[in-house]
């Protein structure tokens, strides 16, 4: 049995171009960013820690933090959160890629690669010294996605110090 040539991601983008749209979140997308958002803290057993109300997202989004939606026919299927921050003790800043969601539908094709390369264009744009992320060590596809994006492996390893859920006040 012959196989076809492999496309390469390159040809894969080519193609996305022609039915994904990335654009920057409005309010009205806040529903499906929430769903999303949720959707990956349950993804990475942070479900607790998603306190954000529809209020704080109208309030931040644009502000805080900056999210970027893939759509396929106007329907978002997946989003990119990051957040832009100066770097301590110098003048320069950093975006930190914050969260990365794709539909499970639609991952393997090229969506999250795209966002992610977005994220780098736009980060480019506003002349940051680096975009910087974290990703579980396991999670094998993310880490390939962002090492073929020009991420490069730290020797840092990340430590938590978990509290109790905050108790409203």
């Amino acid at each position: 049995m012959a196989f076809l040539p492999d496309a390469g991601i390159e040809a894969i983008e080519e193609k996305l171009k022609t039915v994904l749209n990335l654009r920057s979140a409005t309010v009205n997308d806040i529903p499906v960013l929430m769903y999303m958002a949720r959707a990956l803290a349950e993804q990475q057993g942070l479900t607790p820690l998603m306190t954000a109300t529809a209020a704080s997202w109208r309030r931040d989004l644009g502000k805080a933090f900056d999210a970027t939606v893939a759509a396929i026919k106007n329907k978002p299927v997946a989003m990119a959160l990051s957040v832009c921050v100066p770097l301590p003790g110098a003048t320069a800043r950093m975006t930190e890629l914050v969260g990365l969601y794709v539909a499970p539908p639609f991952r393997r094709r090229g969506i999250g690669t795209a966002l992610v390369r977005h994220v780098l264009a736009e980060a480019r744009a506003n002349k940051v010294a680096c975009v910087r992320l974290t990703v579980a060590k396991d999670n094998d596809v993310a880490i390939a996605t962002y090492l073929r994006s020009g991420f490069k492996s730290t020797e840092f390893e990340i430590l938590i110090a978990p509290f109790a859920a905050a108790t409203k006040v």
